[in-house]
């Protein structure tokens, strides 16, 4: 088979980057969401209001706002660029076609990261599924903070392979991971891990400059963390609401097997009908000897909630709480079922979704193996792969709602194409064993 020239190679790279931009800008046109700055998007937009008119990071309404922890700042600030860039009746609108352009980059870094770790019909491959999530082209239409992390921890995840192999002194990576665990909070441990991991594995002397790359990655994303706290600690009152206790709520949200406390109609929103919430959610102290008592009563469900189900859950493709679909918030009208063309690759993802989380599983298995290799592109995979773990751990401990993993679909993609070249190679491997076998018998006639 005749090997691709590099101008044809990056043709194809740049359709798959093209079609994503299209399939993007078209959800955006064609979907209408009714009241669409609401709950979560409500809480981004009036941040973005507070600090434009007020100077205050706050999620208060009243005519003075007092601050703020509630929420983190890397989305309010992205929502606030629009808002003074266009103003508040076009804001909506400018925030949704900026993420369809941000989220086709993001399918370009998918690529360039999985073409560091694969070869070019892999990375292809990997391009092409993060071009046709459906969950991350629906998440292009909110005002969310799905896509902004997505573009983030890509290109943060990029740059932390480019240190590992000595071409990043640190501060792209570093600066990457800023923006996104201030936009995702809940990811704040995540570049702390990494770095933390990547430098037990290092070679001795030869690892030197990684290491003082890595260094650089720890600092910045510690002088933006603690900078937070010390504001947190300095402007925000001790009634004005918390990131903590939004932390807590998921919390409790999670400790509901199946979903589920009495009745089956409050599943996905148990809270709703459990007569010690909203204090279960709320006091650390009384949230801690509810659910201690609770799991006393039903050790074995409670343990099969969190080993099992929670993981699986995670990883689902429909998003349980809001439609029971790749949707946050219902659509009136929306480009899958406008288009055919579009639908097609909605049922195409649909049925790939599970498989593909099946194969990344042996992807897992498989660096699992690898363990003591130290060869650099094995450990860099291994990121990729910390990196899903840390989210299955993170839907684990709170509520496994698949949204929270959205922003790692380019990695999750990565590390499937990955076990799926194994579990290829194994498998010409076997069948060859034989045709060799037999072929040196015949020489021995």
């Amino acid at each position: 088979m005749r090997t691709l020239s590099p101008g044809e190679r990056a043709v194809l790279v740049i359709a798959v980057v093209v079609a994503a931009l299209a399939l993007r800008i078209g959800f955006v046109v064609e979907t209408h969401v009714p009241d669409p700055i609401r709950a979560d998007a409500a809480h981004y937009a009036q941040y973005a209001r507070n600090l434009q008119e007020h100077g205050t990071f706050s999620l208060d309404p009243g005519p003075h706002p007092k601050s703020d922890s509630f929420r983190s700042p890397g989305y309010p600030v992205f929502v606030l660029l629009h808002r003074l860039a266009v103003g508040d009746a076009k804001m909506y609108d400018a925030v949704r076609l900026s993420q369809a352009v941000l989220d086709s980059v993001s399918v370009l870094l998918a690529f360039l990261l999985a073409r560091r770790l694969l070869p070019f019909g892999g990375a292809l491959a990997v391009a092409t599924l993060t071009a046709l999530s459906p969950h991350l082209v629906a998440n292009t239409g909110y005002l969310l903070t799905e896509t902004l992390t997505t573009f983030a921890l890509a290109l943060a995840l990029l740059a932390l392979l480019r240190v590992l192999s000595g071409g990043d002194r640190g501060v792209v990576c570093g600066l990457a991971f800023v923006v996104a665990t201030l936009t995702n909070e809940a990811l704040t441990p995540l570049p702390y891990v990494l770095a933390w991991l990547a430098w037990r594995r290092l070679p001795g002397a030869s690892g030197a400059n990684v290491r003082r790359a890595l260094r650089v990655v720890v600092v910045l994303c510690a002088l933006a963390h603690v900078g937070w706290g010390v504001r947190n600690a300095v402007a925000v009152g001790p009634d004005a609401p918390r990131g903590s206790s939004r932390a807590l709520q998921t919390l409790s949200h999670g400790t509901y097997p199946d979903f589920i406390f009495a009745d089956p109609r409050f599943r996905y929103m148990p809270y709703r009908d459990d007569p010690e919430q909203p204090r279960y959610g709320e006091d650390l102290g009384h949230f801690a000897r509810v659910f201690a008592a609770r799991v006393a009563e039903r050790p074995l469900r409670y343990a099969s909630w969190y080993a099992l189900e929670k993981p699986f859950y995670v990883w689902g493709f429909d998003g349980l709480q809001a439609t029971r679909d790749i949707y946050t918030y219902e659509p009136s009208q929306a480009l899958y079922e406008r288009h055919a063309v579009a639908g097609v690759t909605l049922t195409l993802m649909r049925w790939l979704h599970w498989p593909l989380v099946a194969v990344a599983g042996i992807g897992l298995v498989v660096l699992r193996r690898r363990r003591r290799d130290r060869e650099a592109q094995t450990l860099q995979m291994a990121m990729l792969g910390a990196c899903l773990l840390f989210g299955t751990l993170l839907g684990t401990v709170f509520a496994p709602w698949p949204r929270y993993v959205i922003p790692m679909r380019p990695a999750l993609f990565v590390v499937a194409v990955f076990g799926a070249l194994a579990i290829w190679k194994a498998a010409v491997g076997r069948l060859q064993r034989p045709a060799q076998s037999l072929s040196n018998n015949l020489l021995s006639l």
